[in-house]
């Protein structure tokens, strides 16, 4: 027997998803950004920083609508 209701696990799903996801967004912008240095600003902007920090925004767009998809829906 199932103890825990449909709506109710949904939602914990839903949850999970989120902070998962989120998790892993920050995680791999730290590698990219810190660990690997994509994020530092030296002496002057190059072209890797520059990449980093387009793919930084645009993920983080795309981050935002799939929160928005997830938390609009019933």
């Amino acid at each position: 027997m199932d103890a825990i209701d449909p709506e109710t696990k949904a939602y914990l799903k839903r949850i999970l998803n989120t902070v998962f996801i989120g998790l892993f967004w920050m995680m791999a912008q730290v590698v990219l950004g810190i660990f690997l240095e994509y994020g530092l600003l030296g002496e002057s902007v190059s072209l890797p920083n520059v990449l980093y920090y387009a793919f930084f925004i645009i993920t983080l767009f795309f981050l935002a609508r799939y929160y928005i998809k997830i938390w609009s829906t019933k």
